[in-house]
């Protein structure tokens, strides 16, 4: 399991979401809720747990 702590926009941070949860070698287990990044009010912070999927 691959634990990850992403910092950027909300736009990016969706998009990576997206984009691994179309992935076809991992699977995405849990997302945080959009955490607020000290300093920038612009940023957000977004933990997601990755688990590889089983080859077939």
């Amino acid at each position: 399991m691959l634990k990850v702590r992403m910092s950027g926009t909300k736009k990016e941070l969706r998009r990576f979401v997206k984009k691994m949860s179309r992935s076809k070698d991992y699977d995405i287990e849990t997302t945080s809720d959009f955490k607020p990044y000290k300093g920038n009010p612009k940023f957000r912070i977004l933990y997601v747990n990755l688990k590889m999927k089983q080859k077939d």
